[in-house]
């Protein structure tokens, strides 16, 4: 990629095969939401916008069944992971202590080895 235009096209291209998956399988697409939620933060990555929020709520909706009977794989634990950290983020922003320590909890269930994530924890504890 040569130019912030031509990568700006690229993006847009695969949110539309994304946005094309997700329309036609609405409810077999999960790597499509989170791939499509990747990709619409990156475009716009003004976190407090929360433009790929719904995205990313859309995906933990359809894997949280499957994270709470342990029967997810390793791609579908990165997409929770990644869309905890941004909710996450999205709520650090708007100081939701109370949402942040959601998250954070929900990212600490998956990967519970995540020292940073449980020194976070501490820090919002009492919210």
């Amino acid at each position: 990629i040569n130019d912030d235009s031509e990568k700006k096209n690229i993006l847009i291209e695969i949110d539309n095969i994304y946005k094309t998956i997700i329309d036609k399988y609405p409810n077999t697409s999960a790597t499509a939401v989170v791939g499509r939620a990747t990709i619409v933060n990156i475009c716009n990555p003004d976190i407090k916008q929360g433009v790929a929020k719904p995205l990313y709520e859309k995906y933990l909706q359809m894997i949280e069944p499957k994270i709470k009977n342990k029967t997810y794989n390793d791609e579908e634990k990165n997409g929770y992971l990644a869309a905890c950290w941004y909710m996450y983020k999205y709520y650090l922003e708007l100081s939701n202590f109370k949402q942040v320590k959601n998250y954070l909890k929900k990212y600490d269930a998956v990967d519970p080895g995540n020292e940073n994530i449980r020194k976070m924890l501490e820090i919002v504890k009492d919210y």
